[in-house]
């Protein structure tokens, strides 16, 4: 079970020596941007010829940078070329650090996620996952940037200014050091609601986003059916219901925003109450150490006012750390230990396997038994489960009762990987990847692989024209867009082809293909009959000349389906 701190402890581990040399970069930092305010005090007492009791913090220091302008504009010069290198060198650190640890948790959430089951996407649907990518990893990389080393430094640097401040005049720094806690409590008040609000706002976004990519994936059947003003009505009531959310998240902000800005000028207010009554009461005041206190002080705000609105960073990035996790503690195939499958004849066996989703039941008590080296049917009506079957096989799903045995070894004890070796498939449901013919049927750019390529598609294209048929360099389009229905089976059966593995599961494979393209199709599974276990998956209605080894009526197992009639015609 992972969670937010072992993630940062894994990623600190790897770049300790950078976090370390950040920290030092910044404790210089701190320490420049503090003395430059000190600085500017001692010039005011050197050019006024003013004798200061309580200023001079920079006795470490040899007297020859002090004993005249000249010389004391040159240490000045050199304070602020260390202030702008320590500075570019801190901010760059940190940011670095910040698009390290987000590059390592995506790429460690994407390999996850593509290991995740199945049935994980289709009932939640992938739209609810693509906001780990934008807004929770900003929130995740604000949170240890800005809310953990921000806050460390900007907490080192209050310290050394408070420090500073007692030196110069303890009062002063005493008046700092209360005001810091009293304006923690309405802070952390507001930033409590404000957690509430945040996390309304992240999941109606979320929401609408899933929808968002529902609807333009199903574009097509929105116009088709005229469905545009009822998407519309629902998209803007999601909408409205966001606006509302982000309206009281940015109201809460807002009063946190100029909150913390009052607060810092009341305490400066109070500095200023305590100057004026010690001049009143007689106390000596130091010219020169009250301008670098005020100038201190002015220094200390904007890591006051970082300080103060850290909750909030913290409270999204927490957010966001529970979202990610609740993806990454999911269990997939990686994550469980499972022996590799061992083929050797490529027989399939079924043994009473029930599947469906919810109480609707697709199949029950399924048995088959398929031997090796043959071609093997299986037919139903639409929504007998055919599909469903499909990816049970591969180990996509798993049954809801029953095994699934390959060489006598149930699947699901074997690596889902070490069976999808040895097995594939051709189907609808199981797209195409890739900007090109080449890149879709091979997953691959190697130019060694185009030749055997090339053979193949030439093989499945025997029969098309020439000006129909594909070439290796033409572009598909996103999720094969430029190609016709026939020309996407082509190009599926040739990608399945190519892998040479043993099992082979077609599902529907001729639908929207040409008949005389069919015929060919077919004399090419036969010829490959002797060499693997072909799994065929037909509407009960398909006319087929094929010889089939066995042949399996899902409807037969089927409760809501006719069992008296199995509609399938053989020749040869």
């Amino acid at each position: 079970m992972q969670s937010r701190w072992s993630l940062l402890k894994v990623f600190l581990g790897q770049y300790s020596w950078r976090m370390v040399l950040t920290l030092m970069v910044a404790m210089l930092s701190s320490i420049a941007t503090i003395l430059v305010p000190l600085s500017i005090g001692k010039f005011y007492l050197l050019v006024f010829d003013f004798k200061g009791s309580r200023s001079d913090l920079f006795n470490i220091l040899p007297d020859s940078f002090f004993d005249s302008v000249p010389h004391f504009l040159f240490f000045f010069f050199a304070l602020v070329f260390i202030k702008l290198v320590t500075s570019f060198l801190q901010r760059y650190l940190i940011g670095s650090i910040g698009e390290l640890l987000v590059h390592q948790i995506r790429n460690k959430l994407f390999a996850h996620q593509i290991g995740l089951n199945q049935r994980i996407y289709d009932d939640k649907g992938i739209g609810k996952y693509l906001l780990r990518y934008s807004g929770d990893l900003k929130s995740i990389q604000n949170y240890v940037t800005k809310g953990l080393i921000g806050f460390a430094v900007d907490l080192v640097l209050i310290i050394l200014t408070l420090f500073a401040l007692a030196v110069i005049d303890k009062s002063l720094a005493i008046i700092c050091t209360i005001a810091v806690p009293l304006m923690l409590i309405p802070i952390t008040i507001l930033n409590r609601k404000l957690h509430g609000k945040s996390v309304k706002r992240r999941n109606r976004r979320s929401n609408l986003l899933s929808f968002v990519n529902q609807r333009l994936f199903a574009i097509a059947s929105i116009k088709a059916f005229n469905r545009e003003q009822p998407e519309l009505g629902k998209f803007h009531k999601r909408s409205d219901k966001l606006l509302s959310s982000g309206l009281e998240y940015h109201k809460t902000s807002s009063l946190i925003f100029v909150l913390v800005p009052a607060m810092l000028y009341i305490m400066i207010g109070a500095v200023m109450f305590t100057i004026y009554h010690q001049k009143e009461a007689g106390l000596m005041v130091d010219q020169g150490a009250l301008l670098s206190a005020f100038l201190l002080i002015v220094t200390m705000l904007p890591a006051f006012r970082r300080l103060l609105r850290v909750m909030v960073t913290w409270k999204l990035g927490t957010i966001s750390f529970e979202k990610l996790l609740n993806v990454l503690n999911l269990p997939n195939e990686s994550s469980v230990a499972a022996d590799d499958l061992i083929l050797e004849d490529a027989r399939v066996e079924l043994e009473n396997v029930s599947y469906g989703f919810g109480k609707a039941r697709l199949f029950s008590n399924l048995n088959a038994n398929w031997d090796g080296n043959g071609i093997h049917l299986i037919v139903g009506g639409t929504g007998s489960g055919k599909s469903s079957l499909a990816k049970l096989l591969l180990g996509i799903y798993h049954p809801d009762s029953g095994k699934i045995l390959v060489d006598k070894q149930n699947i699901q004890d074997v690596n889902g990987k070490s069976l999808r070796k040895q097995a594939t498939i051709v189907s609808d449901d199981f797209p195409l990847i890739g900007k090109t013919v080449f890149e879709a049927i091979s997953y691959s750019r190697k130019k060694s692989k185009r030749k055997g390529a090339q053979k193949v598609l030439n093989q499945v294209q025997a029969t098309l024209k020439a000006d129909v048929k594909l070439n290796l360099d033409d572009v598909i389009g996103d999720r094969g867009s430029n190609l016709s229905k026939g020309q996407e089976k082509i190009l599926l059966l040739t990608r399945s082809l190519l892998t040479q593995k043993p099992i082979l599961i077609l599902d529907e494979p001729f639908v929207s293909v040409e008949p005389r393209t069919k015929v060919h199709l077919e004399s090419l599974l036969k010829s490959l009959k002797s060499k693997r276990t072909i799994i065929l998956l037909l509407n009960n209605d398909f006319v087929s000349n094929l010889k089939f080894d066995s042949v399996l009526n899902l409807d037969h197992f089927n409760a809501n389906k006719a069992t008296d009639h199995q509609f399938i015609r053989k020749a040869g």
